[in-house]
């Protein structure tokens, strides 16, 4: 991942993590006064650190179960691109990388859950004191807001595991079988009806940036163009020329060089 895109990230994060509480708040309100009865400063004086405590434990345990979850979801998508049928070639599963954000969803929910565990374990019958302290000094009902959040973040999981999953790309005989990400079904792209094939080592990304490296298009009879830019598996720049070398040979097409890949081609 390049420098902008971690900053590009980093200013999402920013700007929508004060939203998010501000939601969060107008969700699940605290209550007006501490159920315990205790007063605002005494709470404070015995479980601010133990606030501290909870963040930091929540972190950990979540850095701890995305590691774990991470290499989980690896050898699931391995397990799942073994059941695909029998094919020439096959690119499966999907890029290591793409599991990064499920597994940190998913260690985050865990290890939210693990530290409020741990928490609750140490404090004992003083763990709803604790409580009062902790929906008090956020301002709102913090383990009704963390269950939302954790729901949230689940859902989402299920979602990006599910289409993480079922990404393939496959030449068999005589047809390029394609199943994205985002389609609903498996694409087949016939070898018989290609009517070219193009190639450049520069392309005009989405956001209008000149980008150098080579790619390929399959261009179809009905006007269908597929790309080498969204294989699952990302393969290196000679796994992808051997490839469409085989489809150029299976079709009878050659290989043309163009001097770029306008914006929206690929």
């Amino acid at each position: 991942m390049n420098f902008p895109v971690v900053c590009a990230g980093a200013a999402v994060t920013l700007i929508w993590l004060p939203i998010m509480y501000s939601l969060l708040r107008k969700l699940f309100p605290a209550q007006a006064a501490p159920p315990s009865g205790l007063p605002p400063e005494e709470l404070k004086a015995k479980y601010s650190r133990w606030v501290s405590t909870l963040g930091v434990l929540m972190f950990l345990t979540g850095v701890l179960f995305s590691i774990g979850l991470w290499f989980a979801m690896r050898a699931l998508a391995k397990w799942s691109a073994q059941q695909l049928p029998f094919a020439v070639v096959t690119f499966a599963p999907i890029a290591p990388r793409y599991w990064a954000v499920p597994a940190l969803l998913l260690g985050l929910v865990c290890g939210g859950m693990a530290a409020m565990w741990i928490v609750r374990w140490l404090l004992g019958a003083r763990y709803g004191e604790f409580l009062d302290y902790w929906c008090q000094s956020s301002g709102m009902n913090s383990v009704r807001a963390n269950v939302f959040v954790f729901q949230v973040c689940a859902a989402l999981c299920v979602g990006l595991i599910s289409l993480g999953l079922r990404a393939h790309v496959q030449l068999v005989d005589d047809a390029l079988v394609v199943n994205s990400i985002f389609s609903t079904r498996e694409i087949h792209y016939q070898l018989a009806d290609i009517q070219s094939i193009e190639t450049s080592d520069q392309f005009v990304a989405p956001n209008g940036v000149l980008v150098s490296r080579r790619e390929y298009v399959v261009i179809f009879s009905d006007g269908r163009r597929w790309s080498t830019m969204f294989i699952p598996s990302d393969p290196d720049p000679e796994t992808k020329r051997n490839f469409i070398r085989m489809i150029s040979d299976r079709s009878g097409k050659p290989i043309e060089e163009v001097a770029l890949f306008a914006k929206g081609e690929l």
